[in-house]
This record gives C-alpha cells, structure tokens and sequence, in this order.
C-alpha cells in the first residue's frame, strides 16, 4: 500500500563503481508531492531495446518499460509471482510452443545480452526469444528426464552452447546471455558456465 509494506524501485544511475561505495538517495514522505514523479521510458536508454516486468504477480502486464514500445502478446501464460516483482508462468509446462509470448523482432544487433530470472522446474521444456525464418535461433531450457540444462542455439546451422546441467527445482537463478560476434557466453548467477 502507500502507507506500509515492501516497496520496489527500478532506478537509472549513469555509473556504479566496484570499488568505491555509490551513494543513491531516495526521498518519501513529503505530503507536497501529489504527482507521479517516475519516467519509466526515461529510465531505459536507447542500449535497452526491451524491458519486461511482468506487473505485480497478479496481473499479466507484457508492456515494454522502454520507449521502444516492444510489448508482448500473451498466448496462454499466467501471471505468478516472481524473484523481482511479477512473473510469467507458462502453463503447460511439457510443451515448449504451447504457451508463449510473441513480440516483434526488437533488432538487438551484435554485441548485445539479454538476461532474466528463471525460476528452475523439473519436467519442463521452454523456449526463449525464438525467431528467425525457422525459429532456429533460440535459448532452450530443458528439465525435462535426464535433462536440466539450456541451451543457445545462434541458428544459420551454428553449434548449441549448453550453459551448464546444474539446477535445483524450485530454486530462481540469474541467467545472463551475452554475445559478441561468434563468442557466446553464459553466466549463471554471475559466474561463467559455458562458451
């Protein structure tokens, strides 16, 4: 509510160094504020070519917080709570093209990293951002039997890079995808799992 509970802020700051502690002030409370101070579109410069925050955990929201308007169409997925804010729950889990969201190619380019939160099951079988001609270029997560791995397949007849087999179910993991030319590289909470 506005007078109690948890608060979520996405904010932009220009650098954030590793060495040296940065400072960021945050100002509440002041009853003269009575307009909407937030520029969401603002805070995603043109590097961010799609934002996704899924709303709340009770409403679907596929809107994209950039300025690039990239928003989502839902075809059959939920709304559940996720590590951050909202979540999207794919509701049949062993079908990987039962359940997905469509948005228009956002032309990420070269170099570029797209990342997200996975809340890791066991008997599940998803694609992200499938596209091409084919849709032979994708990020495939397979928890499925022996599986519990994912996979990038850059498509054009290019080699899968298995981003590492070691997931527990139930558990949210960072998942980061960055690609710079013919090197893809995954990370798994930060840490390097496969090239």
């Amino acid at each position: 509510t506005a007078t109690a509970g948890p608060y979520l802020f996405w904010v932009m700051v220009p650098l954030v160094s590793s060495t040296v502690d940065t400072v960021i002030y945050a100002s509440y409370g002041d009853a003269t504020v009575t307009t909407d101070q937030q520029d969401a579109a603002g805070t995603w410069d043109t590097y961010f070519k799609a934002v996704w925050h899924f709303e709340d955990g009770s409403t679907l929201s596929l809107a994209d917080a950039t300025s690039n308007a990239n928003n989502g169409t839902n075809n059959g997925c939920t709304a559940i709570t996720g590590k951050i804010g909202g979540g999207l729950n794919k509701t049949d889990p062993v079908n990987p093209t039962s359940n997905y969201v469509s948005i228009a190619d956002p032309n990420v380019g070269d170099p570029s990293t797209i990342e997200f939160w996975l809340d890791y099951e066991t008997n599940f079988e998803v694609y992200f951002l499938r596209h091409g001609p084919d849709t032979d270029s994708y990020i495939y997560c397979d928890g499925s039997g022996a599986g519990n791995t994912i996979y990038y397949n850059p498509g054009s007849g290019g080699a899968a890079v298995i981003a590492h087999g070691g997931f527990t179910s139930g558990t949210f993991y960072h998942l980061v995808l960055v690609r710079n030319g013919t090197t893809v590289t995954f990370y798994k909470n930060g840490a390097v799992q496969g090239s």
